[in-house]
């Protein structure tokens, strides 16, 4: 028996259903040699997806792997954010306490600099009190002046007018004298009218 394609040569001998039977029997060796065939093409297929596999399996492994070993550095990350935790509340601390120091510290700033204002402020109400007593000085200085002034020509007056008192004195001694020389002169003369009028 052998086979062409899809037809199967019987010998002429064999009946009509030996012939059937025998075309059924050939198919169903076919199907099995076909079903052979695809069976060794998905094998040899399966056999060559065997190393992509393998490499997938191995690629998955080192994904567990590393996500192991990721999970293991969260671990270890977490464990030292956890540590760092009362380190940053002691930060936050000492920021606090440094931000209501600053804040002190602008207070007093602000303090010290209207404390300057102030002292400022001062400084020229004290130069200007000053300039006005030294304004107030000189011009009792040129009061002063003019008072001396004044008081030389006074002085120069009364010199004038003790020296016009000494020369009117002067000349009021002489007219004493001149009148004293004039009632003795008088007098004389009385004795003398008196000295005739007794001789006659």
């Amino acid at each position: 028996m052998s086979s062409v394609g899809s037809e199967v040569l019987l010998p002429k001998y064999l009946s009509s259903n030996e012939s059937n039977a025998v075309a059924a029997d050939a198919a169903l060796v076919a199907a099995a040699v076909a079903l052979d065939a695809a069976a060794v093409a998905l094998l040899d297929a399966l056999v060559s997806e065997v190393p992509a596999l393998v490499a997938d399996v191995e690629a998955l492994l080192s994904l567990v792997a590393a996500f192991v070993a990721d999970v293991a550095a969260a671990v270890a990350l977490e464990a030292a954010l956890v540590s760092l935790v009362p380190a940053l509340v002691s930060d936050v601390a000492a920021l606090v306490a440094l931000v209501e120091a600053l804040l002190s510290l602008d207070a007093a700033a602000v303090a010290l600099a209207a404390a300057f204002v102030a002292e400022v402020a001062a400084f020229v109400a004290e130069v200007a009190a000053l300039v006005a007593l030294v304004d107030a000085f000189d011009s009792l200085v040129d009061a002063l002046v003019s008072d001396v002034d004044a008081l030389l020509a006074l002085v120069a007056a009364l010199v004038a007018l003790a020296a016009a008192l000494v020369s009117l004195v002067d000349a009021l001694v002489s007219e004493v004298a001149a009148l004293v020389s004039l009632v003795a002169a008088a007098v004389a003369e009385a004795e003398a009218s008196f000295a005739l009028v007794v001789a006659v």
